[in-house]
């Protein structure tokens, strides 16, 4: 028996390690195209470094295994109960169950990373989503005419920001707040449910076409022949200082890179293997998101 104090060390000491210990790149499929010679395939390191030079500073990510029933008792998503003070980089390692039972694409996997910024006080309004959307462009080399962003009107109060990026308008598609709402999809409104830290959150999520040609067509949500990136959390309007996050799932990320999809077994085969060895050094049981994985395969 160990005392909560304790057993939060050991939850902040394995995750981190663990999560930097394993190689991420096993789960992309090897047999993905080629880059060109000046581009390299993201990596945490990578993507950690470039991030570091704008200000921020690593966060250990959280336990796998959170003990909430939600989600079988893995993490969904990088929210915190309590945000993160300062300019916050976390990398966090999720499963989600829902994904795995439908299994609807072929860019869904049993376990993937999030790459979470915050910024306490940022120096202006979108900086995140500033940041996002140049990382994107510039060290990826993503097209920005093959970005298309989905929210509802707020994203109004960004244009300039996107637009400087090199993304037009005619590349947003507008949902109504109802729509939004409805799903709670995180294009324009995120509310999964049942989350334990969520209660609904108004977003931008971004997107990129694998197939170049939809950008030809008008655009319709949802996207055929596109992948979703990431989202940033758009600010409330009545309020003037007020912290930003957002963030991007590094499997898609490579995904755009490469137009491939991961090696589902492989991310499968991760999942279960973490699983049991956060499970056993936590002292912890294995949660019901265990059997479903193990089911799956």
């Amino acid at each position: 028996m160990i005392n909560r104090r304790h057993f939060l060390s050991k939850i902040t000491q394995f995750s981190f390690m663990s999560l930097f210990s394993t190689p991420i790149s096993v789960i992309f499929n090897t047999s993905a195209k080629p880059l060109a010679p000046e581009i390299s395939l993201v990596t945490v390191p990578s993507i950690t470094s470039y991030f570091l030079a704008l200000d921020y500073q690593t966060a250990p990510p959280q336990s796998l295994i959170t003990g909430h029933s939600f989600n079988g008792g893995v993490r969904y998503d990088e929210t915190r109960q309590t945000p993160l003070h300062g300019n916050a980089l976390t990398v966090q390692n999720c499963i989600r169950i829902h994904d795995i039972t439908t299994m609807t694409s072929n860019e869904t996997l049993p376990y993937f990373h999030i790459i979470a910024l915050s910024r306490e006080r940022p120096q202006f309004k979108g900086q995140i989503l500033f940041e996002l959307l140049s990382y994107l462009v510039k060290p990826l080399h993503l097209a920005p005419n093959r970005l298309v962003l989905v929210s509802t009107d707020r994203i109004n109060a960004y244009l300039p920001i996107i637009e400087k990026v090199g993304i037009k308008k005619a590349q947003i598609i507008y949902r109504s707040d109802e729509e939004a709402h409805a799903l709670g999809d995180g294009s324009g409104y995120f509310n999964p449910k049942g989350h334990p830290y969520i209660d609904g959150i108004h977003t931008v999520s971004f997107h990129y076409a694998l197939d170049p040609s939809i950008m030809n067509r008008p655009l319709q949500y949802p996207l055929t022949g596109a992948i979703e990136l990431g989202e940033f959390v758009v600010a409330d309007p009545r309020k003037e200082q007020q912290s930003e996050t957002g963030g991007f799932g590094l499997e898609r990320l490579q995904m755009a890179q490469t137009g491939q999809s991961s090696n589902y077994d492989r991310a499968l085969h991760q999942a279960i293997t973490h699983l049991e060895k956060e499970a056993k050094q936590l002292n912890q049981p294995l949660p019901k998101a265990y059997e479903i994985l193990k089911a799956s395969g």
